[in-house]
Formats: C-alpha cells, structure tokens, sequence
C-alpha cells in the first residue's frame, strides 16, 4: 500500500486518528477567554469533557467556538500519525480457507505480488493423505514506498477433501478464537508494550465454481465463522465460466447468503464523502463475490503486451483486465482502500462482541453504576458496606464448603484406600504367579531336558524332507514345523544336545548352529541374563568341538557368539577372551580368525539385534574401536609365524579386509606393520593373489582423502605402478590380469585429482589401465569402464586437456571399437554367448560417449569414419562385414552425442550409408544409425528422400532383423520429421499395400506407428481425410469377415487380428482431434460401432478377438469423446452380453471405460467444444438408456462372476476379478443409485471379497479401494439431513456388512499381514477406523475368533493381543484415530515375524 492510498485514507477518513472533539476544534479558530472559566481551561487544555448521562436534568455546557489568533500546531497531527505508522509499519492477517485445487495459493501470491507460497509437488497416489483440516501459517515482512507491512495468511489445508466433511469448520474456528484468546491475554498483562496483533482481519472464502449454488459445507462454513471474522466470499477460477454463468452464480450465492442471515464484509461509509468515492465503494459492492483469476505467471498477448493471466487455446485471461475476472476489485477492497476498516471492524466490532461473550461466560459483568454521577464519600461508605455484606456472606460459604469437601475428601481417601490395597493384594498375587512361571521355565532351561525321541524324530524327519525332492505341501509343512520349533523356548536346550551328539548328521547340526543364530538375534529375552555367560561357554565349547568343520556350522556359531557379544555388556572385551580361549593353539587359530572376519560384518550390519541406538554405539566401540590395534598386532604376529599355512595367511588377509571395511583399521597405521609389504609381495603367490588383491584394493580405496593420506599414498604409488610390467608378464593368466586391473582401476579411480596435477608421475597408472583395457578377456576390459568415465568428468571441468590424456581416449577409441567386432565365425555362439556380447556392447558404447566428451563429438565421428572409408578402400575382396559393422555400432553409439547443426561429420556419414556393403548385418547397423540420427535429419530434411529410400529397401531384405530395424528406422524418422514427411504419406499408403503386404506384423505395426506420427502433424481436417483413408482399409476387412456367410478361417482371424492392432497403435498416437470431430470424422463412431457390434456378435467368443477389439475400442473412446455417446448404450450392452457368454474380462474393462466417461453425463449440462459451452441437456434420453444398460451388466456381470467362482478358485481368475472390480469402481462413483440400489449389491460385495485373496497386488488395491469406499461413504455419516437417497444407500451397505463383516475382516486381517502389498496399509488403515466407528460392538465381538485363526507364521500371539487390547480401548474411549496406530503396531509385528522366519530357515 503505497503512500497515496495512505494520504488518501487520511483525508477521507479523519476521524480514524482525531476524536470528534479534537476535530471541532481543528475546524474553528480560538480566542483565549478573558472570564477565566475553568471549564473552558480544562477542556482547552486537553481535558475530555464528562460523558452525558441519562440524568436529564443534567445540563451540558455547549461547546463554545472559539478563533484562533495564530498558528498553533496541532493541524499537523495527521502527519504526525502518519509518520509513526510508516515508522512503526502495519499487521495484516488474512485467512484463505477453501478445497484443494482452487488457486489459493495462486492468488494470495498474485495479490501481494510476491512468493509467499512456493510450488507445490503432487503427491503420489499411495501417499497418505491428511485425516483433519489443518492449520499452516505463512509470515513474509514486505515493503512498497517505504511502507512495512507484515503479512500474514493462514492456510487450511485438508478442508472439503475428505469423504466425511462434518466438523471441518472446527479447527478453523479454533483457531480463530485462540487468536482472540492470544489477544485479550496480552491486553490483561501489567505490561502492555509488545501487543502482537495475530487476530484474523479478513477470510476469504473460495468458492468452486460449480455455476449451481453454494453447497451445504460452504454454508455451514460460513454460518459459524461470519460473527468471527470478516467474511468475504471468492468464486476461484472465474475463467471456467461464462459471463452469464458468472452473473447467475453471484446472484444464487447472494441469495443464500442472505437467506442464512450470514453477514458478509461490507465497506463502510462515511459522511461528506465525494461522488467518485461514493462510487467507488457502490462499483467495489457490485463486484461481491468476486469471481477471479489467480496467475502470477508472466504472459504475452495476442498484441504483444506482457502481461500476468492464463493462457488458454482460445485466448489469454489477464488478472489485472477487469473485463477479465475481478481480480482488481478485490485487491481494490483488501489492500488498497479497506485494509484498516477490516483491521478496525475485527477489533472494535467482532473481536469485542467476542471479548464481551468471553468475558460474561467467565462471569464478568459490566458494572453500569460506573456511569453514574454520585458523591465519592457515600458511594465509598457503600461499596464499603457491601464489602463487609460480601464478606460475611463469603465467610460462611466458605466454612460450610470446606466443612463438605472435608467429608468428602475423607470417604474420597478411605475409598481409594480399599481400592489400593485390594488392586496391591491383585498385582502381588500376578507377580508371585508370574515369578513361579519363570523360576519354572529357568529350571527347565538350566536342567536341559532330554531330547525324547519322538522329538528326536520328528524333528529329524522334518530335516530329511529338505534333502529329497518332495512334493510343496511336504515341503510347507516341513518348513512350518521348523519354524515353529525355532520360535519355542524348548529349542535351546535340544539344539544343544543336537550339536554335542556325535550320530546326528551334518544337516541337524547345521540348523542346530542357525537355530542358534536365529535365537540370538530375537529370542534372547527368553532366557535370564544371569544364564548369558553359560550360553556363551556352550556356544565356545561347540565352536572348538567343531573345529575340523563343516565351515557352514563354524560361520553359525561364530554369528552367534557376536550377536551375545553385542547384547552381553557383562562381557567386556569379548575379542580379548577369543584370542585367550583360541589364539595360541595353531588348530584353533582358524576359529578365531574366522570369529574375527565375522564380528565386524555383524555388528554393522545385522540391524535386526534388538539393542538401542546409544548401546549399539556404546558396544561397537568396545568391541571393535578398541581392539582395532590389537588385532593389527595379532594379525602382523600370525601373516608370517613360523609354520603358517596358506590357508591361514587368506584368513588373516581375509580378516584384515573386514576390518579395514568396517572402517577400524586406518591405513596410516597399517603401513606401519609388515602387512602392508607382505599385502604386495603376496602378489607372488598364487594361493594368495586373490585375497592379497582385496586387501590392496580396499587399502586404496581407504586413501581416498588424498590430502589427509599423502603419506600412505607415497608409499603405495610407487608399488602399484611397479606391478605394471607384470600385465605383459603374466598375460597369458586372465585370473592375475583381472587382479591387476582391478589393483590399478581403483588406484585410477581413487587418484583420479592427483592425476590430473601430477600428471607425469600417475600416468603410468593411466596406461596400465588402458593395457587392461585392450585385454582380449571381455570380462576383465568392463573392470576399467568407471574409471574412464569419471576421469573424463574430471577432465571435462578443466579449461585445457594434456595432451597425454588425450592420446589417452584416442586409444581407448580404437580398442573399444576393436572390442566391438563379433568373432569371425558368429553363428557359433550360443544364444545365452551371443545375448551377452550384445549387452556388452552397449556398455562398451557408454564409454565411447566417454571418449566424445574428452575429445569432442566430431572428433571421434570422423575417427570412426575414416576407419570404415580405409576398410572400404582395400576393396570387397580383402574385406569383413565385421571391418564395416564394428564402426558402424560405435557411431550409432555416439550418436546420442552429435550436434543436430552439424554440417561438417554427419553429411559425410550420410553420404557413406547407400555406399555400404549389402551385407544383413552392415545393413542392420546402417538403419539402427538413421534411427539414431532423426533428429539432425530434421534439420537437414533434403536427406529425407534417400534415407527413406534405403529403409524401403531394407523392408524387402530377407532378413528378419534386418525388416525390423527398417521399420524401427521408419518409425523413429516419421516421429521426429512428420512436419517434413506430408507429402510423401501417399508414397506410404502405396507401400503398405504393395510391399507391405510381405512384412511380418512387428514390421507393419511399426510402419502404421510411422505412418499416425505424419497424420498428426497435419492440419486438422487434412489429417481426418488421411485417417479415414488408412482406418477404412482395415474396418473394410473387419467387415467383409463379419459378414460372411462362411466362417472365417484361422489364417482370417490372424488377419483380422493383425489389422486391429495396427489400428490400435494409430489411434493411441494420434489420440483425439479435440472436442468437435472434423467433418470427415462426422458420424464415423456409429459407422465403426456398428461393424464391431457385427463382428463381436460373429466371433467375440475368440480371446483374442475380444482383446484386440477392445483395445481399439478403449482407444476410440478417447478418440471419439463426446461424439461416442450416441453408442455408449449399445457398446455396454454389447460388452455385458460378451462376458455373459464367454466370461472374458476384457468386455468388463471397456464397459468400465464406457461408464467412467459418460455414466454421470446427467449432470452435466454444458460440455465445450471448440472454445464454447454448448448445452447438451436433450440428452437425458440418451443417458437413461445408458444408465439402464449399465444396470443390467451390473446385475449380469455379478452373476456370472459369481458362477466362475463356483468353478474355480480366485487365484485362477486374477483378470476377470480385477476388470470386475474396476467397473464396480467407476459404477460406485458415476452412479451410486445404480449401484446401491440393486439387489446384486451384497452379491458385488462378497465376491470382491474374493478378489482380496488373490496374491496380485492390481487386484488387491481395487478391491481395497472399493470396499473403503463403500464403509466409508458419506452417506454412513450422522447427517441430520441427508440427501434424499443416501439412507437407501446406509441400508443396503448396514445389510451387507452384517451379513459379510464377520468374514470381511477376516479377510482384511490375514492378507494384512500375509499378501497385501506395503502400499495398502493406508487403506486397511481407513477401512478399519470406519468400522470401528460405525461397527465398533460387532468388530469387538468378531475380532478374538478372527485373530485367533491367524496363522503364527505371520503374527505372534503377542502382537495379536496386544491388536486386540489397542482396538478395544480406541473403541471403547471413541477414539477411532488411534484404530491406525494399532493396525501399523500389528504390521510392524507381523513384518517381523515373517522376516525373521525367512531368515532363520534361509539356508535349508
């Protein structure tokens, strides 16, 4: 609000800083009175004059007018005032309350001009959404002319978005009222100083521009806020609406508001005022609701002007155009002439109406004697009358009070008393029970019960099942049994007897030793903590009984042992007891450095140990921190002791790389051991070369912080590139070739900065790596791939590139096309060999683009070039494809690379293309280029002609890879250069139906995908005209097979089938013409309706018929839009006739299409065409007919769904179910009455519920969504006046849910916490909180028997009653929400449960 608004308010509106009095006297001149009245001094001097009381014997001195001799100084007030607002600056809050999607955001950002509210990311469809309205405030402190104003707009998002929009004006006026509660509470404060206004000036109310009425939430909304807050009423997006549409939904608004008495803002008047501003203020009245545009896009005018608004195909909306929207009258009302009226209505009107209430509800009155004019002394001898009355009589309340609260404070205590000690007496009696439990199971556990042998045997049994070949049921009950012996405490004693008894086998003492593991991890709880260090001596005890193996059986036990370790704080330094129990005897040695490789990949990654984040940290510290030295040492000690074997030398290797991975062993401090040298002279060895290479490899890696390493890097360096001339040494070795390369890469990669600096001193690492490179062995050349392409990222920041570097990527160039050759004989690679070249190609063709990005596109363009042109040069004779097909790869590779504006490289390759050798595979190359290069083609169209020549020949190349690549080439050039490609689609129809005709479909599908990327870039009527042409070629053939007398034969159908998808793929690439079809297009749906209806009527009992048919038909449904609703009936009808004969579900997914486009036309009244609202209400008769055939295939469809699930089960029907229950979806939504209101309604329900058991996570979320809107609809909702057919629907959902909830909920529990996928629980969650709201009692009463079915492979009997216990209390408390906090504690539970049984049996 600039200044001259500022200085405008103040002459019109003196009265908002002066009091009356003050401007008598500003208006009259003053002479000093001579008569010394001191009246007349004390009201000169300042003095408020006394106020007029009801007395009317009173006399009121008038006032007496008086001239000035002088100047005096006080008409300058109103600057004064003015300078201390600008100093001070303003507050301003603002309210935008309104459903999701109407530009609130938008707008306040366009009124104030500036960000207040960034864009906002969508969110995705599995989000979960916001359950309440809430309350979000945004602060910004903005300036215009020197004048501050703090702005802030409270936003309420989640209000109108939910189902159930009962209540969600509450939060708003809580909000409200706690502002005003904010307020009144600083204004009570002894000190007042710092009063922050927060109170809410003004809400404004979006509307949605539905052009009807304003709808029963808007009312309510503003039925309870109007007495709060400034209300004023914004119809959102303006621009969706007519002018008269516009009128007429400001006049229904008006006329409901005043209907409810609801009191909107309306700028004050003042006296005097003159004419301009009077009609101002009466133009500002008019414009309310204001219908806007929000837009805070800059956008250029059809004139050239730059202007904020919307761009639209018809036109450009300008905010600031008041012909437009009224945008500019409501900044005029809310900024710039009626901020300080709202901030003054809210505080002398609304917030004092509000204090006044406040204060009266607290029993506050106003005392009216303060008015009165009385003598001091008798009103002070009466108030001190009354004081002592009051006293008195508070004296004796108050004894006869504290002689009540006495009495029932006593029987209060001796009550509680009772209660105490009975509630004592039952706690220590449960305690005593649960004490003698545990005393029991610690005997059992200590004493260790025999291994009887029926257990001994079934156990044994179960074991044996996993070393045959046995059917699946064996197999899960096998698996079962286990699991639930696993679980059972008895598991710890008879794994130990399992892994101390000499006859039972390998296999039992294997699981004995996971069992233990598995137990470890989460059963540790089971036993008392006192019996730790005993569990820990028979897990030592089994480790050294098994110390000649199996290695299987040691891993186990070693996890165990670290697991106890990480949960054992009684056990110190369990790395220090290892080394005592098992360091010095050489046989057990192998124990210990097994139990040290293992300890700190356990304790960094097993994350299911259930220890808190600060014992983690504290126990990884003491076990692996502080004996990160010691192990260093004991290490050193063992790599060279006398006698060491080989195989004791790769464990300490090993064991040396996990504890450097971990991160505990710096690489400083390993260099200072005779590890580091004998790490490179291990080198030597072949029994030590690999795990020598892991230890160098993860030494560098651990260098990488090369500034704080120089040290170490200087000492590792130097060793890395001696190892250089062992590539050429020991080349005949791939196993030490790929050692090397590795060695050498992440030195490369790791160094890659000091390679750059020091060139000179690191480049041999750089030609080391580019020997690896050049290595014939292709599993070892992909090794360096990385390295080369962050080294050219590195490079590619550099200003200037050394020329080393450079001749670097050359090299690399050549030898990657060289990798590129197939081998001479080709057709003697294996399918699974020649898929794998394939792929490796491709990578290889990532590092070509690596090599043009260090030396430039062109660079390596024309070096690929000159390969094939000095190949060609030795003539045919002398000559291999694989010479021709190698660059050709590589140039389609860096093909991604090139400048569309090149003129010098790309010509060059254009031209070579028809020169080529007609071999299948040079020819393959050639068109995959063209392919690649239709984007530069597009800027060079005179190349179109030839390029269209030599994919024309390719078409009729015998090869079938050959046919395909040309018709991938076609696609891709008639894609990229349609507007080129017009005036040769003739030259394509010929084609298609000459040449064409030979080609395989996967070819004429692609040429027909070609062929709708040029009729798209048509106009529009040019494009309807080609079309025609193409769609009428296959619509004929359709048509002739449907009505011939003799049934089509199989090749027919092919035939048939083949054109339907050729149609299909020119339909979903040129999609729709928009809402008015041209006039070739004009009544085509019905023509190509009736032909299909023909044909399905014939032979929609084929499967693939129907599916091809009805992609074509989904297709023209989009197509044709508006203008397929004359057919809409006939084609449900259709559809629901199919799936009755033939159950396929392809007719209910189209009819499902059919009804989700057109099944609520009813209430549509305008549609618009070309930029138009044209009024389509004659159409009832069409949209009952559709609403009637929509019935019946409801009806049809549910029964015969419900006969094929008579005859199989659900898991053999994914499809069917899945189609049903998306057109139950659309039905549900587009037409309610239809579907609640049938009698196969309770039917629908239970065979969606079928669908919840099929393992398809499409078919659950469906069925998922369905049944949440169905329990959750608003017609369940305690609405005292519903809408007229929303108690028919509470019924028919109350019938079916009584009859089906029991098993409904079953359903919902068990795939729960089984099959569903993750994403559902926020549905399962909002099905469960409408249940238990609507059928709490039931729920309660279902739920013990329902849980008590479920499987304990999938819930503990723990977390089931603790669901049970959490639902009972939210129910009973009415608490739904906390409904959610009990399903996701019970699906954590589960996916606990079901992790740990997958890891307890992971190695049977």
């Amino acid at each position: 609000m600039g200044p001259a608004t500022v200085a405008k308010q103040t002459q019109r509106r003196p009265t908002s800083f002066l009091s009356p009095v003050a401007t008598a006297l500003m208006t009259d001149s003053y002479t000093s009175s001579r008569n010394g009245d001191p009246s007349q001094h004390a009201f000169a001097n300042g003095s408020s004059p006394s106020l007029a009381t009801t007395n009317h014997t009173t006399v009121v001195s008038p006032v007496i007018r008086k001239k000035l001799m002088g100047y005096v100084g006080f008409a300058n007030l109103p600057n004064q005032v003015h300078r201390k607002s600008v100093r001070k600056g303003f507050q301003f809050t603002a309210m935008v309350v309104g459903e999701s999607g109407l530009g609130k955001s938008t707008l306040i950002n366009t009124l104030f001009n500036t960000t207040l509210y960034p864009p906002k990311e969508p969110l995705p469809p599995a989000a979960e959404r916001p359950k309440t309205v809430a309350i979000e405030s945004i602060g910004a402190d903005i300036e215009e002319n020197g004048v501050r104003l703090h702005l802030t707009v409270v936003d309420t998002p989640g209000f109108g978005d939910f189902v159930n929009n009962d209540d969600s004006w509450k939060p708003i006026v809580e909000n409200i009222e706690s502002r005003f509660d904010s307020y009144l509470e600083q204004e009570n404060r002894v000190n007042r100083t710092k009063v922050v206004d927060n109170r809410v000036h003004a809400c404004l109310y979006f509307i949605q521009p539905t052009g009807h009425s304003l709808k029963q939430i808007d009312i309510e909304f503003m039925r309870r806020l109007h007495t709060k807050v400034n209300l004023i009423p914004v119809i959102a997006k303006a621009d969706t609406l007519t002018d008269e549409e516009v009128a007429e939904f400001k006049e229904r608004i008006l006329s409901d508001i005043a209907h409810h008495n609801i009191h909107i803002f309306q700028a004050p008047t003042y006296e005097n005022e003159d004419e301009e501003t009077i009609a101002e203020h009466e133009e500002i009245a008019s414009k309310i609701p204001f219908a806007v545009v929000g837009s805070d896009k800059i956008v250029a005018t059809p004139d050239g002007r730059q202007v904020r608004g919307r761009v639209y195909p018809w036109g450009v909306v300008e905010v600031d155009n008041e012909e437009h929207c009224d945008f500019v009258k409501l900044r005029q009302m809310l900024v710039r002439t009626y901020m300080e009226e709202l901030r003054e209505y809210t505080n002398d009107v609304l917030y004092e109406n509000w204090r006044t209430e406040k204060l009266l509800s607290m029993g506050v009155a106003q005392d009216s004697s303060v008015f009165k004019e009385i003598n001091p002394a008798a009103r002070l001898q009466e108030e001190r009358v009354q004081h002592d009355a009051k006293l008195a009589k508070m004296e004796a309340e108050m004894k006869m009070v504290f002689q009540q609260k006495v009495q029932e404070k006593e029987a209060k205590l001796k009550q509680s008393e009772e209660e105490l000690y009975a509630r004592h007496k039952e706690m220590k009696d449960a305690l005593e029970k649960q004490r003698a439990d545990l005393e029991d199971k610690k005997r059992k556990l200590e004493g260790g019960r025999p291994l009887t042998p029926e257990k001994a045997s079934a156990l044994l049994s179960a074991l044996d099942v996993f070393s045959k070949a046995p059917d699946k049921l064996s197999l899960d009950r096998a698996n079962s049994w286990l699991q639930d012996f696993q679980h059972s405490p008895e598991a710890w004693t008879t794994c130990n007897v399992l892994l101390f008894s000499p006859d039972v086998p390998s296999g039992a003492k294997l699981f004995a030793a996971q069992t233990f593991r598995a137990k470890v991890t989460y059963d540790l709880h089971q036993l008392d903590h006192k019996t730790l260090p005993e569990l820990r001596d028979t897990l030592l005890t089994a480790l050294r009984a098994h110390k000649a193996g199996p290695r299987n059986i040691l891993i186990q036990l070693c996890l165990s042992l670290a697991g106890i370790a990480l949960q054992m704080p009684s056990w110190p330094n369990a790395v220090e007891t290892m080394i005592e129990v098992f360091g010095t005897e050489p046989e057990t040695v192998p124990l210990l450095l097994q139990f040290l490789t293992l300890l700190p990949e356990e304790v960094n990654s097993n994350t299911r140990i259930p220890i808190t984040d600060d014992e983690y940290k504290e126990r990884a510290a003491q076990l692996l921190t502080a004996n990160s030295n010691r192990v260093l040492e004991l290490l050193s000690l063992y790599i060279q002791a006398s006698g060491v074997t080989t195989a004791v030398q790769n464990q300490v290797f090993n064991c040396l790389r996990s504890w450097i991975v971990a991160g505990e062993v710096s690489s400083t401090r390993l260099a200072e051991t005779q590890l580091f040298a004998f790490s490179f002279d291990a080198l030597a060895s072949d029994e030590l070369f690999d795990a020598a290479v892991d230890v160098i490899c993860e030494l560098i890696h651990e260098t990488q912080e090369i500034d704080d390493n120089m040290a170490i890097i200087e000492l590792i360096v130097p060793r890395v590139i001696a190892l250089k001339p062992l590539l050429l040494k020991q080349r005949e070795d791939p196993d030490k070739i790929k050692g090397y390369a590795r060695i050498f890469t992440e030195a490369g990669e790791t160094y890659r900065l000091l390679l750059l600096r020091h060139t000179e001193t690191f480049f041999p690492i750089v030609e080391a790596i580019g020997e690896c490179s050049a290595y014939p062995d292709l599993e070892i050349v992909p090794i360096t791939f990385p390295f080369w392409m962050r080294l050219a990222q590195n490079i590619g920041k550099k200003s200037t590139v050394p020329q080393l570097f450079l001749d670097a990527y050359r090299s690399l160039m050549r030898v990657i096309i060289g990798h590129l050759h197939f081998p001479p004989d080709s057709d003697a690679l294996t399918g699974q060999e020649a898929d794998s070249f394939r792929s490796f190609r491709h990578v290889m063709g990532d590092t070509l683009k690596d090599c043009c990005f260090v030396l430039r596109t062109d660079t390596c363009l024309l070096a690929t070039y000159e390969l094939i042109t000095t190949a060609l040069s030795r003539g045919p004779q002398a000559l291999s494809w694989q010479e021709i097909e190698a660059p050709l790869f590589a140039l389609r590779s860096m093909g991604a690379e090139i400048d569309p504006n090149d003129n010098n490289v790309v010509p060059k390759i254009m031209d070579l293309i028809p020169s080529l050798p007609n071999h299948p595979r040079v020819r393959y190359a050639a068109l995959l280029i063209i392919s690649r290069y239709t984007e530069w083609i597009n800027m060079h169209p005179d190349y179109i002609r030839f390029q269209l020549q030599y994919i024309s020949a390719g078409f009729e190349d015998p090869d079938t890879e050959v046919s395909a690549a040309a018709g991938q080439a076609l696609k891709y050039l008639c894609q990229d250069c349609k507007q080129h490609l017009v005036d040769f689609l003739p030259t394509l129809h010929t084609f298609l139906s000459t040449t064409g005709l030979k080609l395989v479909q996967d070819d004429r599908r692609q040429v027909y995908e070609a062929i709708a990327h040029v009729i798209s870039a048509m106009p529009m009527e040019q494009a309807a005209d080609s079309l025609r042409t193409f769609t009428l070629d296959i619509l004929a053939q359709v048509h002739t097979i449907a009505s011939r007398q003799t049934a089509a034969t199989q090749e027919d159908i092919v035939n048939i089938n083949n054109g339907l998808e050729n149609l299909e793929i020119m339909l979903h690439v040129i999609r729709s013409f928009g809402e008015e079809l041209p006039a070739a297009c004009q009544n085509t749906c019905q023509q190509a309706w009736h032909v299909f209806d023909v044909f399905l009527t014939k032979y929609g009992s084929n499967y693939e018929v129907t599916e091809r048919t009805t992609r074509v038909l989904r297709h023209a449904l989009t197509f044709f839009d508006k203008a397929a609703l004359p057919v809409a009936s006939a084609v449900v009808d259709r559809m629901s006739i199919g799936f009755q004969a033939t159950g396929h579900p392809s007719y209910l997914w189209i009819a499902g299409k059919v009804i989700d486009a057109f099944g609520d036309e009813e209430n549509r009244k305008y549609v618009w065409i070309s930029g138009k609202a044209v009024d389509v209400s004659g159409n009832d008769e069409t949209y009952q007919s559709l609403r009637e055939s929509s019935k019946v295939l409801f009806e049809q469809s549910t029964s015969k769904v419900v006969s094929l699930l008579q005859l199989k089960s659900p898991s053999d029907l994914p499809d069917v179910l899945e189609d049903y229950v998306q057109m139950l979806l659309k039905l549900a939504d587009k037409g309610p009455d239809i579907f609640f209101q049938s009698s196969a309604f309770s039917v629908a329900f239970r065979a969606t519920m079928a669908a919840l058991t099929v393992v398809h996570t499409d078919v659950i979320f469906a069925a998922l969504d369905l049944f949440r809107i169905i329990l959750t609809h608003n017609c369940l909702s305690d609405d005292p006046s519903p809408p007229l057919k929303f108690p028919l629907y509470a019924a028919a959902i109350q019938a079916a849910f009584e009859k089906e909830g029991y098993e409904l909920i079953g359903y919902l529990l068990a795939g729960f916490v089984s099959d569903f996928p993750e994403d559902s629980t926020s549905i399962v969650v909002s099905i469960f909180r409408s249940i238990s709201a609507k059928w709490g009692s039931q729920l309660l009463s279902w739920l013990p028997t329902i849980l008590g079915q479920l499987s304990a492979a999938t819930a503990t009997n723990e977390a089931k009653s603790r669901f049970l216990s959490d639902v009972n209390s939210a129910i009973k408390a009415r608490e739904y929400d906390k409904v959610k906090y009990a399903i996701l504690e019970l699906n954590r539970a589960s996916r606990k449960t079901r992790e740990r049984r997958r890891a307890a049996m992971g190695g049977l």
